[in-house]
This record gives C-alpha cells, sequence and structure tokens, in this order.
C-alpha cells in the first residue's frame, strides 16, 4: 500500500511475542540486580530533588526499573493470566516500600531538608499530568514491543516519571509533611493507573493476547478503566484550582501596582503569595517596599481589597506586610529625619493636651525635601502634616487651635509646618433596650423630681423577665442608697419589668405609700408593661403597694 508515492507498512503489529514476553520476564524477576537498581534511582532522586538539581534526578529516572511490573501487569490482562498480574503486583508493592523507605532515609540522614521547587511541582498534581502518563504509557509499550523504539527507552523512562513522585512521597514521610505526601503520591498513583490502562490496550490491539474463556481481560480492563475515572476526578478540580491560581497571580500582581501607585509611586511589590480556601475565598499575601515617609491606612487597604474582588471576581483576604526600604543618607537627609519624628513627638504629645481622648488614627509626615532636590533648588524646607483624629462628638478643633498647634510644630523644627485635620466622632451605637431603659430612667427621674427638691437618686436598676421566666438585662446605675417600699405587678401575661430604687432622702423624710402604687401604674401604661417597684431609702423602711 502506498500514499502520494510513500510505501506504508502497518509495522505495529509485526512483533515477537516470545521476545517481548522474554523480556518483561527477564526485568521483573526478583533479583539482585532489579533491587540495586531500584535502590540506587531511589536515592538519586532524592538527593536530586533535595539539592534542587534536575539532571541529577533525570539521572535517577534513567535507571528506574518501576516500569516494569506495571508492564506485566497489562501483559497478564492482556494475556488473561492470573499469575502473571499476582507476581506483577507483589514486586510492584515491594518496590514502593523499598523506595518509600530508602527515601525517607535519606532525606533524615542529610543536612539539606529545604522544601524547594523541585519538590513542590510533585506535589500539585493536574489532570493534565494524566494525559501526560497516557502517552508515556502507550510510547513505553512501543518501545517493549518495538525493537526500533526500545532504543529511546531512556526517554520513555524521564516520560513516564515514576521514581520522582515516589521519592518526594518519601520525603514527606520524612518531613512529616501530609501535603507533600498526599499530593506526591497522587500524583504517582495517577501516573500507574494510566500507564497499566493504555498500555493493556495497546498490547491487545498490537495481538500480544490469548483467547481463552477467562473474563480477566474484560474484568481487568473495566476495573482499571474506573480507576482512572476515580483518578482523574480530583486531578479535573485540582487543575481548575491551579489554573485560577496562575491567573490570580498575574492579576493581583497587576492591580496591587496599579493600586499601590495611586498611593504613591515610590511603593514596589517585593512579593506576592495566592491561595484559594475551602470557602472560595483568595488569600492574598504581599509584601511592599515602602518609604519611610509613607503609610497605607485602612480606607487605602479598603479600596485595594475592593480592585482586586472586582479584577478576581471572588472575596479577597488581604494581608499586607511592610517592609521600610532603607538607603545611605547623607547628613542633611538625616537631619530632615530627625525633624521628622521630632514631629511625630510633638504632635502626639500636644493631641494629648488637647484633650485626652483623642486619639490618631492615621498620621503622615511630608517634606518638600524630594521636590527641591529633583529641581535642583535650594530652598525652605517644609513639612505637611495629614492626621486623622478620633475622639468624642463633643470635641472639636478650632481654626485658632490649628494654627497654635502649627506654630508649635514650626518652632519645634525650625521650618514650616502646615496641618491638614480630619476630626471622626467616635459614636456608640446603642440596642432597643438600652434606649428604652433611658426613656424609663427619665419617667422615673421626672417622677421622683416631684417628690421634693432634698430628695435624690443614688441607682436606678432595671431587670426584664419574659413570661419563660428567662432574665435579660437593662442596668442603670448612679449609686447610694439606702430604706424601701415595694410594688408588686399583676400576673398578666405582658413582660414584666423589675424596677430597683435607692434615694438619698433627708432625716425624718417619709415616702407616702401611694406614691410606689401611683409610680407602678404610670410606668404600666406608659410602656404596656408590667412593673414591679422596689424603692429604697436610706432609713431602709420598706413599704409595699
Amino acid at each position: 500500500m502506498s500514499f502520494f508515492g510513500f510505501r506504508y507498512i502497518d509495522d505495529i503489529r509485526q512483533v515477537n511475542e516470545n521476545e517481548v514476553q522474554g523480556k518483561i520476564q527477564l526485568n521483573t524477576s526478583f533479583s539482585p540486580t532489579y533491587i540495586a537498581l531500584l535502590m540506587g534511582s531511589s536515592v538519586i532522586c532524592t538527593l536530586g530533588l533535595l539539592l534542587g538539581a534536575s539532571p541529577v534526578v533525570i539521572g535517577g529516572m534513567i535507571i528506574s526499573p518501576l516500569m516494569w511490573p506495571l508492564m506485566k501487569v497489562s501483559l497478564g490482562v492482556s494475556y488473561e493470566r492470573g499469575q502473571y498480574i499476582r507476581q506483577a503486583l507483589l514486586l510492584f508493592f515491594i518496590s514502593v516500600v523499598v523506595t518509600l523507605a530508602s527515601a525517607a532515609l535519606v532525606t533524615l540522614v542529610s543536612p539539606i531538608k529545604l522544601v524547594n521547587s523541585e519538590i513542590l511541582a510533585r506535589t500539585n498534581p493536574t489532570l493534565l499530568d494524566l494525559i501526560v502518563a497516557l502517552i508515556a504509557g502507550f510510547v513505553a509499550t512501543l518501545a517493549i514491543s518495538q525493537p526500533r523504539v526500545s532504543e529511546s527507552l531512556a526517554g520513555v523512562a524521564i516520560a513516564t516519571s515514576l521514581m520522582p513522585p515516589l521519592a518526594v512521597s518519601g520525603i514527606g514521610l520524612a518531613l512529616w509533611d501530609s501535603a507533600i505526601f498526599t499530593g506526591a503520591f497522587l500524583l504517582f498513583i495517577a501516573n500507574v493507573v494510566a500507564i497499566i490502562f493504555v498500555s493493556t490496550l495497546t498490547f491487545s490491539y498490537i495481538g500480544l493476547t490469548k483467547p481463552t474463556q477467562s473474563p480477566i481481560r474484560r474484568e481487568g480492563l473495566l476495573f482499571i478503566f474506573i480507576l482512572l475515572v476515580i483518578t482523574a476526578i480530583p486531578l479535573f478540580y485540582l487543575m481548575r484550582n491551579y489554573s485560577f491560581k496562575t491567573v490570580a497571580y498575574h492579576e493581583v500582581q497587576r492591580t496591587l501596582s496599579k493600586s499601590l501607585k495611586e498611593v504613591s509611586s515610590n511603593i514596589y511589590v517585593d512579593s506576592v503569595k495566592t491561595e484559594v480556601t475551602a470557602d472560595d475565598t483568595v488569600l492574598v499575601d504581599a509584601q511592599l517596599l515602602v518609604p519611610g515617609d509613607i503609610t497605607i491606612d485602612y480606607q487605602q487597604q479598603q479600596d485595594i481589597i475592593s480592585a482586586l474582588e472586582t479584577t478576581l471576581g471572588k472575596e479577597v483576604d488581604l494581608n499586607l506586610r511592610l517592609q521600610r526600604m532603607i538607603s545611605v543618607v547623607g547628613e542633611k537627609d538625616r537631619l530632615t529625619e530627625r525633624k521628622r519624628d521630632i514631629l511625630s513627638n510633638t504632635f502626639s504629645e500636644e493631641i494629648q493636651n488637647l484633650s485626652s481622648s483623642l486619639t490618631i488614627s492615621s498620621l503622615q509626615i511630608k517634606s518638600n525635601e524630594a521636590e527641591l532636590a529633583e529641581a535642583g533648588e535650594e530652598g525652605a524646607l517644609k513639612f505637611s502634616i495629614d492626621a486623622i483624629l478620633i475622639g468624642d462628638p463633643s470635641l472639636s478643633i478650632s481654626p485658632e487651635e490649628r494654627a497654635a498647634l502649627e506654630n508649635i510644630l514650626s518652632e519645634k523644627v525650625e521650618a514650616q509646618v502646615f496641618l491638614n485635620l480630619e476630626l471622626i466622632s467616635r459614636i456608640k451605637l446603642q440596642s432597643d433596650n438600652d434606649l428604652e431603659g433611658q426613656d424609663i430612667k427619665s419617667e422615673i427621674r421626672i417622677l421622683v423630681g416631684d417628690l421634693s427638691g432634698e430628695v435624690g437618686i443614688s441607682s436606678i436598676s432595671l431587670k426584664v423577665v419574659s413570661e419563660e421566666s428567662a432574665l435579660t438585662a437593662l442596668q442603670l446605675d448612679i449609686r447610694e442608697s439606702t430604706a424601701s417600699k415595694v410594688s408588686e405587678g399583676s400576673n398578666g401575661t405582658r413582660e414584666k419589668v423589675m424596677v430597683s430604687i435607692e434615694l438619698k432622702v433627708p432625716l425624718g423624710f417619709v415616702l407616702d405609700e401611694n406614691f410606689v402604687s401611683v409610680m407602678k401604674n404610670y410606668l404600666d401604661r406608659k410602656f404596656g408593661k408590667n412593673f414591679v417597684v422596689t424603692i429604697n431609702t436610706f432609713e431602709r423602711t420598706t413599704y409595699s403597694s
């Protein structure tokens, strides 16, 4: 048969069965040579991984005999010989145990135990690794069955990549790192299943089969295919995460750089790490190189988070680590830095002198030194201070106070200082119960005020009792104290409020017995609850309504 003048030869089925079978049997015999190759390959790969040396790892792959038991399993399924399968699986199990043990031992005695990129590269398998293993398994089968291909067996050993992930699993065992062990072992299992599956199909296609009544080939292929699908499922999701992490890494770097330029053109992104959590949140850990006179406040950080969430389409948890840039400075630069420290300390002291309740949320001190240097001019040094202060709503800073503070700071550093202050009120948010408690307290004060100008309230305590007798809260205290009068509420279904009042009364003062009942009835109508009122006076005489 010829195509376009070329003669086509179907040589893929021209196989010497005895030669293939003999080759596989010879290379899967449990012998000193097999053990020596296995342990040598394991030690070389492990040392290459620990050293981060790719050529050494490749050398360990070439001498690895791990592929031969897998070929025997495939031949056993194709020939429908259970004995081949049992022998190969036993040899393969022994090989895995020996490799793990030798890799772990080498790691334990090695002075180098750092997890480098060579190791991490084998701990994040994806569906692409499974596809590579399928192709490598097909080529490996051809290399065994076709003499003209067998010369490239070293390349096949590299492509199948069985030894490095197994050695990484041994390193994970030695370091007691479950993530390294699990990731590398998953990659190893994926390679094993893929190679057995495609090799079995290839052996059957090229004619290495024996027609028997045994269902081994059909059931074996079905079982291996199911294992292949089960292995592919986690690899598919890992590939999706890996793809997103790769895209996210570059997008995070780009967005961070763009957002930080809006804060200052002198901020540089040193390193970025991204991670996707189980709840689909993107963790971003970034280290920034920041000049000493620049800070990133809370609002600027929130703006960066918003930009990242818009870019990635996911919730972002951002952690910024600022590293101050240190440069060799002259005497003039040191003087400017010293003045900046004086301004910072003096400003903090003066703000506390204005009001001890004021706190500094953000403080940035800038000078015109860089502008003067860029223009090549000799001018007067000036400072600008941008500060955000937090204080009580009643506090304010007048223009006169700001001007006086500017003068104090200017005198301290013998340079002109400009202040830009922003005062944010510190507001306490109250619950509905707190607000209702304040209303009850106000009404009680009005009623008590009608008694006498000499009677004062020492304290008022409220307790709300639900129908189920569960206690909740309202505590309102003003201290001092003594003697009592009690009013009991009815047994209705409304919420009951226990009111305890302590009054400070003049000597000889007698509280009208009807006052407690009047107060109770008024509060019942006003707030729609059942009130039980107890009044204690200084003489501690108790009256009940």
